[in-house]
Protein backbone atom coordinates (compact mmCIF):
# COMPACT_ATOMS: atom_id res chain seq x y z
CA UNK A 1 0.00 0.00 0.00
CA UNK A 2 1.51 3.32 -1.05
CA UNK A 3 1.86 6.37 1.22
CA UNK A 4 -0.95 8.35 -0.48
CA UNK A 5 -3.41 5.48 -0.01
CA UNK A 6 -2.41 5.11 3.65
CA UNK A 7 -2.98 8.84 4.26
CA UNK A 8 -6.35 8.73 2.49
CA UNK A 9 -7.43 5.71 4.60
CA UNK A 10 -6.46 7.47 7.81
CA UNK A 11 -8.38 10.61 6.82
CA UNK A 12 -11.45 8.53 5.93
CA UNK A 13 -11.30 6.68 9.26
CA UNK A 14 -11.01 9.98 11.15
CA UNK A 15 -13.99 11.43 9.26
CA UNK A 16 -16.14 8.38 9.99
CA UNK A 17 -15.18 8.45 13.67
CA UNK A 18 -16.08 12.15 13.95
CA UNK A 19 -19.36 11.55 12.13
CA UNK A 20 -20.40 8.69 14.38
CA UNK A 21 -19.43 10.63 17.50
CA UNK A 22 -21.47 13.63 16.35
CA UNK A 23 -24.48 11.42 15.64
CA UNK A 24 -24.26 9.84 19.08
CA UNK A 25 -24.12 13.29 20.69
CA UNK A 26 -27.11 14.55 18.69
CA UNK A 27 -29.13 11.45 19.51
CA UNK A 28 -28.34 11.67 23.22
CA UNK A 29 -31.35 13.35 24.89
CA UNK A 30 -30.75 16.43 26.99
CA UNK A 31 -31.11 15.63 30.67
CA UNK A 32 -30.26 18.91 32.38
CA UNK A 33 -32.24 22.15 32.39
CA UNK A 34 -35.82 23.42 32.57
CA UNK A 35 -38.44 21.64 30.48
CA UNK A 36 -42.02 22.76 29.78
CA UNK A 37 -45.22 20.91 28.99
CA UNK A 38 -47.94 22.06 26.60
CA UNK A 39 -49.50 25.47 27.18
CA UNK A 40 -53.14 25.82 28.29
CA UNK A 41 -55.07 29.04 27.71
CA UNK A 42 -55.77 31.34 30.64
CA UNK A 43 -57.24 34.77 29.91
CA UNK A 44 -55.24 36.20 27.03
CA UNK A 45 -52.19 34.27 28.21
CA UNK A 46 -51.32 30.73 29.21
CA UNK A 47 -50.14 28.37 31.92
CA UNK A 48 -47.92 25.32 31.61
CA UNK A 49 -46.23 22.75 33.81
CA UNK A 50 -42.46 22.55 34.05
CA UNK A 51 -39.65 20.66 35.71
CA UNK A 52 -36.04 21.57 36.42
CA UNK A 53 -33.48 18.76 36.32
CA UNK A 54 -29.90 19.03 37.58
CA UNK A 55 -26.66 17.80 36.01
CA UNK A 56 -27.05 14.42 37.74
CA UNK A 57 -30.52 13.87 36.29
CA UNK A 58 -32.29 14.53 39.60
CA UNK A 59 -35.33 16.83 39.78
CA UNK A 60 -34.82 20.18 41.54
CA UNK A 61 -38.34 21.62 41.26
CA UNK A 62 -41.64 20.93 39.57
CA UNK A 63 -44.15 23.70 39.04
CA UNK A 64 -46.52 25.89 37.08
CA UNK A 65 -45.43 28.82 34.91
CA UNK A 66 -48.03 31.50 34.17
CA UNK A 67 -47.53 34.16 31.52
CA UNK A 68 -47.64 37.77 32.67
CA UNK A 69 -50.66 38.71 30.53
CA UNK A 70 -52.70 35.77 31.85
CA UNK A 71 -53.07 37.34 35.29
CA UNK A 72 -53.98 40.69 33.81
CA UNK A 73 -56.92 39.19 31.88
CA UNK A 74 -58.40 36.57 34.20
CA UNK A 75 -61.99 35.50 33.50
CA UNK A 76 -64.83 36.53 35.80
CA UNK A 77 -65.83 32.88 36.29
CA UNK A 78 -64.08 29.81 37.67
CA UNK A 79 -61.62 28.35 35.19
CA UNK A 80 -60.07 24.91 35.83
CA UNK A 81 -57.03 23.78 33.85
CA UNK A 82 -55.32 20.41 33.55
CA UNK A 83 -51.62 20.73 32.75
CA UNK A 84 -49.63 17.99 31.07
CA UNK A 85 -46.20 17.29 32.43
CA UNK A 86 -43.29 17.60 30.01
CA UNK A 87 -41.96 14.25 28.84
CA UNK A 88 -38.76 14.86 30.82
CA UNK A 89 -40.77 14.92 34.07
CA UNK A 90 -42.33 11.47 33.68
CA UNK A 91 -41.02 9.17 36.41
CA UNK A 92 -38.76 11.82 37.94
CA UNK A 93 -41.10 12.48 40.88
CA UNK A 94 -44.31 10.86 42.17
CA UNK A 95 -46.30 13.67 40.47
CA UNK A 96 -48.30 12.42 37.45
CA UNK A 97 -50.33 15.49 36.47
CA UNK A 98 -51.18 18.99 37.68
CA UNK A 99 -54.38 21.00 37.82
CA UNK A 100 -54.39 24.78 38.06
CA UNK A 101 -57.86 25.96 39.05
CA UNK A 102 -58.78 29.62 39.11
CA UNK A 103 -61.42 30.33 41.75
CA UNK A 104 -62.83 33.69 40.63
CA UNK A 105 -64.74 34.28 43.87
CA UNK A 106 -62.99 31.79 46.11
CA UNK A 107 -64.84 28.97 47.83
CA UNK A 108 -65.91 27.73 51.24
CA UNK A 109 -65.48 28.18 54.11
CA UNK A 110 -66.95 31.66 53.96
CA UNK A 111 -64.76 34.32 55.47
CA UNK A 112 -61.63 32.21 54.92
CA UNK A 113 -61.08 31.20 51.30
CA UNK A 114 -63.75 33.29 49.55
CA UNK A 115 -61.26 35.57 47.75
CA UNK A 116 -59.92 35.11 44.19
CA UNK A 117 -57.19 32.48 44.27
CA UNK A 118 -55.64 29.48 42.55
CA UNK A 119 -55.90 25.87 43.72
CA UNK A 120 -52.68 24.20 42.50
CA UNK A 121 -53.08 20.42 42.72
CA UNK A 122 -49.97 18.28 42.15
CA UNK A 123 -51.46 14.80 41.77
CA UNK A 124 -49.75 11.49 42.48
CA UNK A 125 -52.48 9.71 40.50
CA UNK A 126 -53.39 9.90 36.83
CA UNK A 127 -56.15 12.14 35.53
CA UNK A 128 -58.24 9.06 34.70
CA UNK A 129 -57.94 7.82 38.28
CA UNK A 130 -58.84 11.25 39.63
CA UNK A 131 -62.02 11.43 37.53
CA UNK A 132 -63.27 8.20 39.12
CA UNK A 133 -63.39 9.77 42.58
CA UNK A 134 -67.05 10.43 43.32
CA UNK A 135 -69.44 11.19 46.11
CA UNK A 136 -70.90 7.67 46.29
CA UNK A 137 -67.71 5.88 47.31
CA UNK A 138 -68.09 6.76 50.99
CA UNK A 139 -65.95 3.87 52.23
CA UNK A 140 -62.94 4.95 50.19
CA UNK A 141 -63.41 8.62 51.09
CA UNK A 142 -63.64 7.70 54.77
CA UNK A 143 -60.52 5.52 54.59
CA UNK A 144 -57.98 7.94 56.03
CA UNK A 145 -54.24 7.52 55.43
CA UNK A 146 -52.07 6.19 58.22
CA UNK A 147 -51.08 8.95 60.62
CA UNK A 148 -47.46 8.67 59.48
CA UNK A 149 -48.40 9.79 55.96
CA UNK A 150 -49.83 13.21 56.86
CA UNK A 151 -48.09 15.58 59.27
CA UNK A 152 -49.63 16.67 62.55
CA UNK A 153 -51.70 18.73 63.26
CA UNK A 154 -53.42 18.49 59.84
CA UNK A 155 -57.07 17.43 59.97
CA UNK A 156 -59.56 16.31 57.26
CA UNK A 157 -62.32 18.45 55.76
CA UNK A 158 -65.25 17.46 53.57
CA UNK A 159 -64.58 15.38 50.45
CA UNK A 160 -64.75 16.94 46.97
CA UNK A 161 -65.79 14.92 43.88
CA UNK A 162 -62.91 14.15 41.51
CA UNK A 163 -60.45 15.31 44.14
CA UNK A 164 -60.80 13.51 47.45
CA UNK A 165 -60.49 14.63 51.07
CA UNK A 166 -58.57 17.82 51.80
CA UNK A 167 -56.38 17.90 54.91
CA UNK A 168 -55.68 21.40 56.25
CA UNK A 169 -53.31 22.90 58.79
CA UNK A 170 -55.17 24.54 61.71
CA UNK A 171 -52.07 26.59 62.55
CA UNK A 172 -52.23 28.40 59.19
CA UNK A 173 -52.69 32.19 59.50
CA UNK A 174 -56.16 32.19 57.90
CA UNK A 175 -57.48 30.07 60.80
CA UNK A 176 -55.92 32.36 63.35
CA UNK A 177 -57.37 35.79 62.67
CA UNK A 178 -55.24 36.74 59.66
CA UNK A 179 -56.32 37.15 56.04
CA UNK A 180 -55.70 34.26 53.66
CA UNK A 181 -52.76 34.72 51.30
CA UNK A 182 -51.41 31.21 50.89
CA UNK A 183 -51.61 27.78 52.48
CA UNK A 184 -50.56 24.18 51.84
CA UNK A 185 -53.02 21.28 51.77
CA UNK A 186 -52.61 17.50 51.59
CA UNK A 187 -55.17 15.44 49.66
CA UNK A 188 -56.15 11.85 50.32
CA UNK A 189 -58.35 9.06 48.99
CA UNK A 190 -58.76 5.41 49.96
CA UNK A 191 -55.95 5.45 52.49
CA UNK A 192 -53.42 7.16 50.21
CA UNK A 193 -52.03 10.67 49.89
CA UNK A 194 -52.92 11.60 46.31
CA UNK A 195 -52.05 15.29 45.95
CA UNK A 196 -50.17 18.29 47.31
CA UNK A 197 -51.89 21.65 47.01
CA UNK A 198 -50.39 25.09 47.41
CA UNK A 199 -53.39 27.43 47.46
CA UNK A 200 -52.46 31.03 46.70
CA UNK A 201 -54.36 34.29 46.23
CA UNK A 202 -54.22 36.20 42.97
CA UNK A 203 -53.01 39.26 44.87
CA UNK A 204 -50.00 37.41 46.29
CA UNK A 205 -48.98 36.11 42.87
CA UNK A 206 -49.46 39.47 41.13
CA UNK A 207 -47.29 41.25 43.72
CA UNK A 208 -44.26 39.95 41.75
CA UNK A 209 -42.30 39.06 44.86
CA UNK A 210 -40.35 35.94 45.77
CA UNK A 211 -41.62 33.79 48.65
CA UNK A 212 -40.48 30.42 50.01
CA UNK A 213 -42.57 28.43 52.46
CA UNK A 214 -41.59 25.29 54.37
CA UNK A 215 -43.87 22.28 54.00
CA UNK A 216 -44.72 20.30 57.12
CA UNK A 217 -43.32 16.83 56.52
CA UNK A 218 -44.93 13.46 57.26
CA UNK A 219 -43.00 10.63 58.89
CA UNK A 220 -43.35 8.32 55.89
CA UNK A 221 -43.45 8.68 52.08
CA UNK A 222 -45.23 6.22 49.79
CA UNK A 223 -44.01 5.53 47.18
CA UNK A 224 -40.37 6.42 47.68
CA UNK A 225 -39.15 9.24 45.49
CA UNK A 226 -38.40 12.95 45.29
CA UNK A 227 -40.68 15.01 47.54
CA UNK A 228 -40.75 18.78 48.18
CA UNK A 229 -39.44 20.36 51.33
CA UNK A 230 -40.71 23.81 50.30
CA UNK A 231 -43.08 25.51 47.91
CA UNK A 232 -42.54 28.90 46.38
CA UNK A 233 -44.31 31.78 44.65
CA UNK A 234 -42.08 33.99 42.52
CA UNK A 235 -41.84 36.38 39.62
CA UNK A 236 -39.33 35.35 36.95
CA UNK A 237 -38.25 38.67 35.45
CA UNK A 238 -36.16 37.09 32.70
CA UNK A 239 -38.96 34.84 31.41
CA UNK A 240 -41.67 37.38 32.29
CA UNK A 241 -43.72 34.73 34.02
CA UNK A 242 -45.11 33.87 37.44
CA UNK A 243 -44.01 30.55 38.94
CA UNK A 244 -45.60 28.39 41.61
CA UNK A 245 -43.45 25.39 42.40
CA UNK A 246 -42.73 22.49 44.70
CA UNK A 247 -39.00 22.77 45.29
CA UNK A 248 -36.02 21.56 47.29
CA UNK A 249 -36.99 18.10 46.09
CA UNK A 250 -35.39 15.45 48.29
CA UNK A 251 -35.15 11.71 47.71
CA UNK A 252 -37.21 10.12 50.49
CA UNK A 253 -37.11 6.37 50.98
Amino acid sequence: MNKQLVNFSLLLLAALTFSLTACDKDDDPQTEGIFYGKSASLGSGSARAYIEIDANGAPKQIGIAVSENALETLPTHDHPLTLELPAEAVGKTPIKHITFDFQAHGHEPAGVYNVPHFDCHFYKITEAEKLLIGTNDADKLANAPDSTLIPAPYFPTGPVPQMGVHWVDPTSPEFNGQPFTNTFIYGAYDGKVIFYEPMITVDMIKAKQHHHFEIRQPQQFIPAGYYPMEYCVRWNETARQYEIALEDLTNRQ
